[in-house]
């Protein structure tokens, strides 16, 4: 499994320049456009494709803590049933008998996911090209380092990952160059992700369902919420129709010990959202079995000139 070098790609990719959309060549350490835009790739393994003026922030996304907190807590395993579940449906609903095929884990985080699917495709014959995507530069450098860690020498050679700071807003790629993209409790932007995909495209989508860390929920909170986010209204005003009748679910139950307790409150918004009170009580226990609900929807990328046509129809 090849990934981010200093040897330059041998075949294309379909990387764009963010200043222009040009196509990114590969130049030893450096990714050039045709307008001489030039990125370098960072020791580490990442490529920052995030321009200034695109940040909200001086460093945003992820900070080290939340990352590292992640990544151990992930590394236990208790989230490998969501990793499964995604990996099925993307082999489900991609195409991978194509010569080529391209993936995109928008809000990639710390890689787990992304590795762990980058594992379950490549041993096809077609080549992969994948990337993994994340405005966060600490999440891109574990991410990048889980990866190589991840990789052997006896492993497929017709599989490359990039891993790349980025905005969901502008996907550093050329326009419908993407055969599917992943999102995993991360908000998705519909018209980045519209420009993205080829007409066909999948867009699979993984958010927490009613009941998901409801156990956890009930020992901090004297009041839990028990709304569920579907996107689905959203997606389909830019161009995105649902492929099933409502979420795939995925419910299961595992038991986390007190010494993880404390990184799956920094890896989520509990941890700053709970009183100081609330999270002492918690990681006094010496174990916790939580329930896991995942609902997992798949949206297709409609032709970017029917979508259109029909939001006139619809207007007149």
């Amino acid at each position: 499994m090849t990934g981010m070098d200093a040897n330059p790609q041998t075949r294309a990719h379909v990387l764009a320049c963010p200043v222009c959309q040009r196509p990114l060549v590969q130049q030893e350490r450096r990714f050039v456009c045709e307008a001489n835009h030039s990125f370098d790739l960072a020791k580490q393994g990442y490529l920052n494709l995030l321009l200034a003026n695109h940040k909200r922030s001086r460093s945003p996304g992820d900070n080290a803590e939340m990352t590292q907190a992640r990544q151990r807590f992930l590394d236990q395993g208790h989230y490998a049933a969501i990793s499964a579940q995604l990996n099925q449906l993307v082999a489900q609903h991609v195409e991978l008998q194509r010569q080529s095929v391209q993936v995109a884990d928008l809000g990639c985080g710390d890689g787990y996911y992304s590795v762990r699917l980058l594992q379950a495709l490549s041993p096809q014959e077609n080549a992969l090209d994948f990337y993994g995507i994340d405005i966060s530069k600490d999440a891109l450098r574990v991410a990048a380092r889980r990866h190589k860690q991840a990789a052997t020498p006896s492993g497929p050679q017709n599989a490359s990952a990039f891993w790349l700071v980025a905005s969901g807003k502008r996907l550093p790629v050329i326009e419908h160059s993407l055969d599917v993209i992943v999102s995993l409790f991360t908000p998705v932007m519909p018209e980045g992700a519209h420009q993205a995909l080829k007409t066909g495209g999948k867009l699979i989508i993984a958010t927490t369902g009613r009941n998901h860390l409801l156990e956890l929920r009930q020992k901090i909170y004297p009041d839990v919420n028990d709304k569920v986010f579907d996107p689905t209204d959203k997606l389909a005003a830019k161009g995105f129709q649902p492929v099933s009748d409502g979420p795939i679910k995925l419910t299961t139950s595992v038991s986390i010990p007190s010494e993880d307790l404390p990184d799956l409150l920094i890896m989520t918004p509990h941890g700053w959202r709970s009183t100081p009170e609330a999270r002492a009580r918690l990681l006094e226990l010496s174990e916790l079995e939580v329930t896991l609900d995942v609902d997992f929807r798949i949206y297709e990328a409609l032709d970017a000139a029917m979508d259109t046509d029909a939001a006139l129809e619809s207007d007149s």
